[in-house]
């Protein structure tokens, strides 16, 4: 058998309707010569008229061979699709090797008319319906703009200044401004504006944007031009007025120094902040009885760590003459430039004394001391098993400051016991102690 002549491809994309149902391929066989039809590597088989549907089909181009007497491919298939970039969608063409596309029914879009189809994505390359296919194409949608031109409203605000028959402008298109100057801005249509007493053209502040004289900027948008003023250079002068807000014990006070220009009427304020007392401390809280009169000394440290001097506050006693034992209260009075009383205590305490002797005995200890009656009404000792005094104290109160002996009772035998002592003195009702003397200790007897 020979190479078949008559066989041949057509295609369409209709039904016999006339309504389109997808892609049909026909084979025109008028020899009637014996072949077979491969699409993509599968044997194909067409109904009574020759029609075959390519429905579902999506690969491209479709291998489409027709087989007679071992013979190959005689039709090759392209696809021609079409990018409407944004426009209404158009369907892809599959044509034969050859083949002229169809040009297909304009697309539309929203706000623009449709110009024409380009061979690339730049629409610099018109495409021209006869050419035949010969590859798989992509054929791009170009649009012309078909939106009237955009009017945006300029508002003026003179922020202090003046000009007469003042009103906002309409600017079509969006454009560049032109570089802003101060004849530029102060003269709109042939009318000056006026600047605020004693101020001239800083910059413009466009939509909240500060921008400099000798900027430009693009209008797109209503935008809204508010004017900047800076002072006019000169030597301020006018009168000074004080005001001070005194510092409390807890709060900062201020020394505001204003200042009015009488030729600009701006007003300049100096302040210096006074920084409340936040610490005040007594050189010390406890005194040991001497005989003596004794007071401590004060130091007042203020908010921003530094000294605050004694010239800005006076120092009073409860007891100028604080010699005996007891509590005692130091006032300390703000001036000035402060304000208030801050109330401190220490105290002055009797002289302490030392254990002479311990003395072991059964389930019992022997306490003896030297005597302290000056200045101290009795004693008090300590007792404990724990060295350090840290958990299981016991106290025992001696009331007579003549007594210099006690006997503990009641006590673990063989247990060693750590003593102490110390003086007391009641004054007001409230005892006043001395420190504690170094301890002493011994092992009771069983």
């Amino acid at each position: 058998m020979g190479v078949l002549s008559g066989p041949r491809l057509e295609a369409r994309v209709n039904d016999e309707s006339g309504q389109f149902s997808g892609y049909f391929l026909k084979v025109t066989n008028p020899d009637n010569a014996v072949y077979d039809l491969w699409i993509d590597g599968f044997q194909e088989n067409v109904d009574e008229n020759g029609w075959l549907s390519l429905a579902g089909r999506t690969q491209s181009p479709l291998s489409i061979e027709l087989v007679g007497n071992g013979q190959h491919p005689i039709a090759t298939m392209h696809t021609v699709h079409f990018d409407v970039n944004g426009g209404s969608n158009v369907d892809s063409q599959d044509i034969a090797e050859g083949d002229r596309a169809i040009r297909p029914q304009n697309p539309t879009k929203d706000g623009f008319d449709f110009d024409y189809w380009y061979l690339d994505p730049e629409c610099t390359q018109p495409f021209d319906f006869d050419t035949p296919i010969t590859e798989n194409i992509t054929l791009y949608a170009h649009w012309i703009d078909n939106e009237p031109e955009p009017t945006f409203t300029i508002t003026f605000d003179f922020n202090g200044g003046t000009r007469d028959g003042a009103r906002n402008y309409e600017i079509q298109t969006v454009a560049f401004a032109p570089d802003i100057s101060e004849e530029l801005c102060m003269n709109i249509d042939g009318v000056k504006i006026q600047a605020p007493a004693g101020k001239q053209l800083d910059a413009i502040e466009v939509n909240g944007v500060r921008t400099e004289l000798g900027s430009s900027f693009i209008i797109n948008s209503d935008i809204t031009l508010k004017y900047l003023w800076k002072d006019i250079p000169h030597v301020h002068n006018g009168g000074t007025t004080t005001t001070v807000i005194k510092a409390t014990l807890s709060k900062d006070g201020h020394i505001n120094k204003s200042t009015k220009c009488t030729i600009c009427g701006k007003v300049f304020v100096n302040t210096t902040v006074i920084y409340y007392p936040k610490t005040i401390n007594l050189s010390k809280t406890e005194f040991t009885y001497n005989k003596k009169v004794q007071k401590p000394s004060i130091t007042v440290i203020g908010s921003d760590g530094k000294t605050i001097a004694p010239s800005n506050y006076t120092i009073t006693f409860s007891n100028n003459n604080s010699k005996k034992v007891g509590e005692y209260k130091v006032y300390i009075t703000f001036k000035g430039n402060y304000e208030g009383t801050k109330t401190l205590t220490y105290k002055i305490v009797p002289k302490g004394t030392k254990l002479s002797k311990l003395t072991a005995g059964k389930k019992q200890i022997t306490a003896t001391w030297k005597a302290q009656k000056t200045e101290t009404t009795g004693y008090q000792i300590e007792y404990s098993t724990n060295k350090k005094f840290n958990s299981g104290n016991k106290k025992v109160t001696i009331k007579k400051n003549k007594t210099i002996s006690t006997t503990i009772k009641k006590l673990k035998g063989k247990k060693k016991y750590y003593v102490r002592i110390r003086t007391y003195k009641t004054v007001n009702g409230t005892k006043i102690y001395s420190s504690w003397s170094n301890s002493k200790n011994i092992k009771t007897k069983k």
